[in-house]
């Protein structure tokens, strides 16, 4: 985990970038996880009855959205 002050010096960066580009940091932060989770699925990491997580996938690899990107 981050310390306190890992955690203020990442706020205080974040803050001077644009929201647009804060929202899309998130997003690629989110379809990495996702991905990590589907691949330990695959490889039957995950527990035997857990139920799918509710998320679609696109033909990339990435999450299913009704935003597009504006970069």
């Amino acid at each position: 985990m981050f310390e306190p002050d890992q955690l203020q010096k990442e706020r205080e960066r974040l803050m001077k970038l644009e929201s647009l580009t804060v929202l899309d940091y998130i997003r690629t932060s989110i379809e990495i996880l996702m991905q990590m989770k589907l691949e330990d699925d695959k490889d039957g990491a995950g527990p035997k009855d857990s139920k799918p997580h509710g998320f679609g996938m696109n033909d990339n690899g990435g999450a299913n959205s009704d935003f597009t990107s504006t970069f």
